[in-house]
């Protein structure tokens, strides 16, 4: 038996809405992180939040696909819905590659941060974000003038012609696998190389595990792809091909909105990422009322997203042994700012 692309209009509105909204409220989660509690908001979050407003617009389209014949029929349909089934596809095209491409952005930025320090490390990231930059616009622009005139598309028996529309989105799609797996392989070969506790690795290998799950999908969205090369009933055997464009995307928000949730669950599950990192250190001026020796003994939790110093204290970037750090520590009700090397405590 052949295969075909087909699904039910209903599976697809089911599947879209439990992704989308899992996505999104990952992403909230990120921003209040960022915002609220380590305050280090940046690019990257500036990308994922757009990403976030493209994906609800994406899944918004496949419902409105769904809502004028998708999964049903060419030759069930009327005129109207078929027109505008078209104009939702159009729209949902373009605003699935640009959110692909910012989400590719926002954790290559991401991961920038982190390990930016390490030079072959930071020209990867840099030629990568040309890359996507360069790539995501054409995709974009190709897909918006895909025909002349731009209403040839829902108005194909209109005066006008489209580009070869499978070419170029079976390079689209090739091209976006490959960034798909450069982007997921660049930090998993820094991360090996990072000497960090077995439950942070174990946690952050899953987190970047979702990166090789973009890519399947990927290989399997392909295949749908075929289908609908090989269908002569476009608005039927398209539905796998649309439902496994939103789950990508949203799988992708979410995989790279999760590495940042660690300070929220830092913040309110400190216990479950707390590591054995230990530091001592002499805080001038602060009462010593449980220590005598007039050192306050400071335990590190997973990511710098805070500690604990006999009240609480927070960590504004990430511990580099024997470097640096600034605290931030709320004692006895007195607030006072310092920056000055740690050491271990024995």
């Amino acid at each position: 038996m052949a295969y075909t692309g087909h699904t039910s209009g209903a599976n697809v509105v089911i599947v879209v809405t439990t992704f989308t909204v899992t996505a999104v409220l990952c992403c909230i989660l990120r921003l209040w992180t960022r915002l609220r509690i380590s305050r280090q908001a940046g690019i990257d979050d500036a990308l994922a939040a757009v990403a976030a407003c493209l994906n609800i617009l994406v899944n918004a389209c496949m419902c409105m696909q769904v809502k004028y014949g998708l999964g049903r029929h060419m030759d069930t349909l009327t005129p109207n819905e078929l027109v505008h089934a078209l104009i939702w596809f159009y729209i949902s095209i373009s605003a699935y590659t640009s959110s692909l491409g910012i989400i590719k952005l926002s954790i290559v930025c991401q991961c920038l941060r982190v390990f930016g320090h390490i030079h072959w490390y930071r020209k990867a990231s840099i030629v990568m974000i040309i890359t996507l930059v360069i790539f995501t616009t054409w995709s974009t622009l190709m897909n918006l003038f895909l025909c002349q005139p731009v209403n040839h598309f829902w108005h194909p028996k209109s005066t006008g012609k489209c580009m070869d529309k499978l070419a170029i989105w079976f390079f689209v799609a090739i091209f976006s696998i490959l960034t798909d797996i450069i982007t997921a392989v660049l930090p998993v070969t820094v991360l090996r190389s990072l000497q960090l506790p077995r439950k942070q690795r174990i946690l952050l290998s899953c987190v970047f595990a979702l990166g090789g799950v973009v890519c399947v999908i990927s290989f399997v969205r392909f295949h749908a792809l075929y289908a609908i090369a090989k269908s002569r009933d476009i608005s039927y055997d398209n539905p796998l091909a649309a439902l496994w464009a939103t789950i990508e995307i949203n799988v992708g928000l979410i995989a790279c909105s999760l590495p940042i949730l660690k300070g929220l669950v830092c913040r309110y599950f400190p216990k479950a990422l707390e590591t054995a990192h230990r530091v001592e250190h002499k805080l001038p001026g602060f009462p010593t009322s449980r220590n005598r020796s007039g050192m306050i003994r400071i335990w590190l939790l997973s990511g710098s997203c805070g500690v604990n110093c006999l009240g609480t204290a927070e960590c504004r970037r990430a511990w580099p042994p024997r470097s640096e750090i600034l605290i931030v520590a709320k004692l006895l009700g007195r607030k006072r700012s310092l920056r000055s090397p740690l050491t271990t405590a024995s």
